[in-house]
């Protein structure tokens, strides 16, 4: 399976909110492809806002590396299981 997973971790002169708007126009560019595309965010409230504008453009999007990368295992094995009943 192949995916996507990105994260944002920010520092002072990261602009959260210019990255999630590349990220998505990243998305529109390329869904037609088929693939995951998961992203991750970690911060405060500026993260938590980029969060939800991802999630609102279709775009899974967790606060911690662990969730994201979770989710991603998650979609690996019920492909698995898909492959198998086949």
């Amino acid at each position: 399976m192949d995916g996507i997973l990105g994260s944002i971790c920010p520092t002072a002169v990261t602009d959260v909110p210019a990255v999630t708007d590349v990220v998505i126009q990243i998305h529109e560019t390329y869904k037609h492809l088929g693939k995951p595309f998961i992203m991750e965010c970690q911060g405060g409230e500026e993260c938590q806002e980029a969060i939800m504008k991802l999630r609102d453009h279709g775009i899974p999007a967790y606060p911690t590396a662990e969730q994201a990368v979770n989710a991603m295992v998650a979609l690996y094995k019920y492909g698995q299981i898909k492959k198998n009943r086949g």
